[in-house]
């Protein structure tokens, strides 16, 4: 816990991001972390485009997808932290995702940790812990530390940088919008289709050309930023 405190004390005295991170760098390294990144994820509870969430923080592994990437997609409701490929307890995988953590093991990751934030004034984070060399052998009393410190980074963040740029509003399609509304009003994908009298695959389409533009990935969090961003009048 010493080594928690002096990290808190360091960060609290500085407001340079560079140290700020070199700080968090050197802290969980000594927790056996490789790779770390750093992703914001919402400002103000609505979603922040991926390149301008993670512009300035840690450099992104290229593989990282933001559309398929499934840790990405669990750390934005994780309650606590979980490692890389115990994902699929998090939340159920589709065979794309599935193929992601092939590849992702296929680059020589042993393990990591996925550590979800959430932030002052609705900005929410994801904190990518990794390691090269063989399984991160962490305790819960670990796990519960690397936490805090992901926490801690980030609050100072929050508190002391401006807010990322949140995605520009997207245009869509005049089927697209069609689409939106209905998903908004609870609608099913088979309802949809019969409404629309589209194609099931025509509708499913729609629906993850939709989901791309908006910068979610899943039917809930798609009629939140449509009512939050008055793309859908309610």
């Amino acid at each position: 816990m010493p080594a928690l405190s002096r990290f808190i004390a360091q960060t609290n005295e500085t407001d340079d991001q560079d140290t700020l991170l070199a700080a968090f760098r050197s802290f969980v390294a000594g927790y056996g972390v490789e790779v770390a990144s750093y992703h914001i994820l919402a400002e103000q509870a609505r979603p922040v485009g991926y390149e301008d969430g993670e512009k300035s923080y840690f450099t992104i592994d290229p593989i990282i997808d933001p559309i398929i990437d499934p840790i990405i997609d669990a750390g934005k409701t994780a309650d606590a932290p979980f490692h890389w490929f115990d994902v699929g307890k998090v939340i159920p995988l589709s065979p794309a995702q599935h193929r992601y953590l092939s590849d992702l093991r296929d680059t020589g990751r042993k393990d990591g940790l996925a550590a979800p934030v959430f932030g002052a004034r609705g900005a929410n984070a994801y904190f990518g812990l990794g390691a090269f060399s063989g399984p991160l052998a962490l305790s819960p009393a670990d796990l519960r530390v690397l936490q805090v410190a992901a926490d801690q980074l980030h609050d100072r963040f929050v508190k002391t940088h401006r807010p990322v740029t949140r995605l520009p509003p997207p245009i869509f399609i005049p089927r697209e919008s069609e689409v939106l509304r209905w998903l908004v009003l609870g609608k099913s994908n088979g309802d949809i289709a019969d409404i629309l009298s589209v194609l099931p695959h025509t509708l499913d389409t729609l629906v993850r050309r939709m989901f791309v533009k908006l910068g979610v990935s899943n039917r809930v969090s798609a009629p939140l930023r449509a009512v939050g961003d008055g793309l859908v009048a309610v």
